[in-house]
């Protein structure tokens, strides 16, 4: 799969219990993105993604 960083949104992360601090978004996305592991191609923008026509199948 391939992951574009500006492609995603997220929030910030509210306090959590015990006084843990908030969580700003672009640290919450930063998170997200390296929890999907190894799997992954992470790209800075979708700008650097490039399509192309899927191949006619022969049947």
């Amino acid at each position: 799969m391939i992951l574009a960083h500006d492609a995603h949104a997220t929030y910030d992360v509210p306090p959590g219990p015990g006084g843990s601090e908030r969580v700003p978004a672009r640290m919450a996305a930063r998170a997200a993105e390296w929890s999907l592991g190894d799997e992954i191609i992470l790209v800075g923008t979708v700008d650097e993604i490039g399509f192309e026509p899927a191949l006619a199948q022969a049947g």
